[in-house]
């Protein structure tokens, strides 16, 4: 550590005394000047002082070392080889304060700004000579924006050419100095450390040590100010640059929106022309589509119809065999006596038949599969997506135990949108809500084929599109329960009852069978 006082000193002074001190023989003119450079070669004067007094301690070295040349010993060696290890830093721990580890730090420093303002000449360089191609300063007292952007770059010019003299100056300084002393110092070094006489130089070298961050701490003010004046120097250059060019872009931008306004409107007629060629193209499909759909309805509506009245000719015939009978009967009764006429008319017993009374008791008598009666709310979703939601989920369960114990039960899930995007989209955006409750539902353990999906898009809205809350209640999933166990003994009730009127009475919409 003792050889890091010697060495950084040295080199520091090196670096920093000439460039700072050789255009003048001496800037100590008085007695108390306290000038930088005064300082400065104060600096030097003493380092030429010690190092006589270092080159007396070489030469006590080197007879020491003639000496102990054939002193190869394993100790001998360990102590070189640690000597050596703690010559090449003096920064044992990254929050390391030693005066030596400070000056080796600030080594560094000053390694790392020299690169820095080499690069800053580099770009400034490669800038003037881009701009220097041409001149515009036609008269000595032109005051143009480009001529007084040029006078800037020669100044600058100036300014990089004594930077560049200083700069050499401080290498060749730098390179002479540190292939000299390098050795020199090392050696000095190891006699400090074996010697009483190494302990009080150690306390000369701090009070060197602390002069020389004074003096580094001068060259980063230096550099301060040299920054400055660059940025100065470039923003007067951006500034009359910018005016200049400023006039060339905005011409070049017309000329640019002008052809780009004509290539943008060809482009934009091609657009328009095949657009009007798929809405037309589209219309005569959904044409076609309407034409096909509404000869399936015509279709569907005839098989129907046709079906209904070979449905109904069989009530009717059931109606008037029934009829017959009970006519039957009545003559029978008024050939015993009985006072009961058949009138026709509409004729209620006072009580009802007792396979009525039993019907209805089968209808309420399976209790778990009433809720299949009642009516269930749709599932509302909040966007437009096809993801259910937690608050979805309890009535999905509650589908699904009701589910699990009615196994005659058949479930039709209603998936609808809400109209905010085009036809097909909503058709699948239905298709996808319905077939994410029947998964879900399956999920639970719904046999599949108790299921149906239906989609029905946008097509059956339950209020007006026109406000974002009633779009929100569109976006919607339904529930179907189809109970055919259920469905047998309405109709049967229906029947019975039907016993009691007049089967004239009775309408054919009742879809009733015997």
């Amino acid at each position: 550590m003792l050889r890091s006082r010697i060495v950084i000193p040295l080199f520091l002074s090196s670096l920093i005394v000439p460039a700072l001190g050789d255009t003048t023989s001496s800037y100590c003119q008085l007695a108390g000047s306290t000038t930088p450079y005064c300082q400065a070669e104060r600096a030097r004067a003493f380092a030429a002082a010690r190092n006589a007094e270092i080159n007396t301690s070489i030469a006590a070295v080197r007879a020491a070392r003639a000496r102990l040349a054939l002193a190869n010993t394993p100790r001998r060696l360990a102590e070189r080889a640690r000597e050596l290890g703690l010559a090449r830093t003096h920064c044992t721990t990254p929050e390391s304060s030693a005066p030596r580890c400070l000056a080796e730090r600030a080594k560094e420093f000053a390694a790392a700004r020299n690169a820095e303002i080499d690069a800053s000449i580099a770009a400034v360089t490669a800038a003037r000579r881009l701009a220097l191609s041409k001149t515009h300063c036609k008269t000595p007292d032109s005051t143009t924006p480009r001529c007084l952007a040029e006078r800037a770059r020669e100044f600058a010019a100036a300014r990089n050419a004594e930077i560049d003299a200083s700069i050499a100056a401080v290498k060749a300084a730098r390179a002479r100095t540190f292939a000299a002393t390098r050795n020199v110092e090392i050696n000095a070094s190891i006699a400090a450390v074996e010697t009483e006489r190494a302990r009080a130089f150690a306390a000369a070298r701090n009070a060197e040590i602390d002069a020389a961050i004074a003096a580094v701490t001068f060259r980063r003010e230096r550099n301060a100010e040299i920054n400055a004046s660059i940025a100065a120097a470039k923003a007067a250059r951006a500034r009359s640059f910018a005016a200049a060019r400023n006039a060339e872009i905005n011409a070049s931008i017309a000329a640019v929106h002008a052809e780009r306004a004509l290539a943008f409107a060809a482009a934009r007629n091609a657009e328009i022309n095949t657009s009007i060629a798929a809405v037309k193209f589209a219309r005569e499909r959904n044409a076609e589509i309407n034409v096909a759909i509404a000869a399936a309805k015509a279709e569907h509506e005839r098989a129907f119809a046709a079906a209904r009245n070979a449905e109904i000719n069989a009530t009717l015939v059931a109606y008037k065999a029934r009829r017959a009978l009970r006519l039957a009967m009545a003559r029978n009764r008024r050939g015993r006596g009985s006072a009961r006429l058949e009138t026709g008319a509409i004729s209620i017993p006072e009580t009802p038949p007792r396979r009525w009374q039993s019907t209805v008791r089968y209808a309420l008598r399976d209790e778990p599969c009433r809720e299949a009666g009642r009516p269930l709310s749709p599932l509302h979703f909040s966007k437009a997506s096809a993801t259910l939601e937690d608050s979805m989920k309890p009535m999905l369960n509650r589908l699904a135990v009701l589910a699990k114990a009615c196994p005659a039960v058949r479930i039709e899930i209603h998936g609808h949108a809400d109209a905010s995007g085009p036809v097909q989209v909503n058709r699948n955006l239905a298709e996808r809500r319905a077939q994410a409750a029947l998964d879900y539902l399956v999920g639970m353990g719904v046999e599949p084929n108790r299921l149906a999906a239906i989609s029905h898009g946008a097509r059956e809205p339950r209020a007006p599109r026109t406000t974002a809350e009633n779009r929100a209640r569109n976006r919607r999933v339904e529930f179907a329960i189809k109970d055919p166990a259920m469905n047998a003994v309405a109709a049967r009730i229906m029947w019975d009852l039907s016993e009691l009127l007049d089967p004239t009475y009775v309408p054919a919409v009742a879809r009733l069978s015997p």
